[in-house]
């Protein structure tokens, strides 16, 4: 029998994959999983989070505080659990699609999403603002 410890560390470095990608979305916007269902069936996660990228861009359009809180966190998941492919997927459709989503906006509503997006993609997005900028 495993001791608590070894449990702990083994939860810790178990990274979410596209299967469990997809529980993981389900579980949270369950109204998506038949697009995502689809969508995995050709094992592109880049299209997984492109489907939660559209739906948290009209949910921000709808003005829709409580799903789009939701899935700012979702994503946010996503990137600290993720495997290294999710965490690119998330970092070039995602946080590439948010500063357009983030311009849309008014400046008191933009400071909002900002705020609430997660502090790990809070870091990739300035990196890539500033990147891009150059």
């Amino acid at each position: 029998m495993a001791s608590g410890w070894y449990k702990a560390v083994k939860q810790i470095t178990v990274k979410m994959n596209q299967t469990k990608l997809i529980v993981e979305i389900a579980a949270v916007l369950p109204e998506l999983e038949p697009e995502i269902t689809r969508t995995a069936i050709g094992k592109n996660p880049f299209a997984v989070v492109r489907s939660v990228t559209r739906y948290t861009r009209k949910m921000i359009e709808q003005h829709n505080d409580l799903m789009t809180d939701k899935c700012m966190k979702l994503i946010g998941n996503i990137y600290i659990k993720g495997d290294a492919v999710l965490k690119n997927a998330v970092t070039d459709v995602f946080v590439f699609s948010l500063d357009a989503v983030l311009a849309s906006c008014i400046l008191s509503h933009r400071k909002r999403l900002i705020n609430i997006l997660p502090q790990s993609l809070q870091a990739v997005y300035l990196k890539q603002i500033y990147s891009s900028a150059i």
